[in-house]
């Protein structure tokens, strides 16, 4: 990829998330193509930007979050991540699998399929699967409250589990239910 295709990338998808892209892109440029070796793994990339939205998908493999930043967990993903630009936001949604053998919880799957419209992150769809069992549910952010709400339901050997309410810096309010099984 060339140096404008990786501004175009950075422009449209992640400036995004830090406040909102005011910048003109060149559309030209409709069918941009990013592919990027870090570390022992890999990102590869294509979008497009016409008529004023844009979309985009990633897929990575082998990636190690410590290879781009050592602060981050060191834990290989590999999987799918689309994006696209939406009247009210952006919708996403992602597939991603860890390394085997490389987590604690032994990690096989994060699904998670939602939008952002600053300063609202909703996740619609999310679940994670591990060996030993599932967390799954919806969850809403709001970045400048610090509010989330939501419903998770996790799933372990011997153990059910239902937290659902809300959570805000001056108020909450949950509910948590609890099966235990032999």
């Amino acid at each position: 990829a060339n140096d404008n295709t990786v501004v175009l990338w950075y422009r449209v998808l992640f400036s995004q998330f830090l406040g909102g892209c005011n910048e003109n892109i060149d559309t030209r440029n409709s069918s941009p193509i990013l592919r990027a070796s870090v570390g022992a793994g890999s990102v590869s990339g294509s979008g497009q930007f016409q008529d004023g939205q844009w979309q985009g998908s990633f897929d990575l493999a082998g990636l190690d979050p410590a290879a781009i930043d050592s602060r981050l967990l060191s834990l290989p993903l590999s999987g799918h991540w689309q994006a696209q630009q939406a009247s009210g936001g952006i919708n996403f949604s992602a597939q991603l699998q860890a390394a085997a053998g490389r987590t604690a919880v032994r990690l096989q799957r994060l699904t998670l399929q939602g939008a952002w419209a600053a300063p609202l992150l909703k996740l619609d769809v999310m679940q994670l699967d591990a060996e030993e069992g599932r967390l799954q549910g919806q969850l809403s952010y709001h970045s400048v409250t610090q509010a989330m709400q939501g419903q998770l339901a996790l799933t372990l050997p011997g153990l059910n589990g239902v937290l659902g309410g809300h959570l805000a810096a001056a108020d909450g309010k949950g509910d948590l239910r609890l099966r235990l099984t032999d």
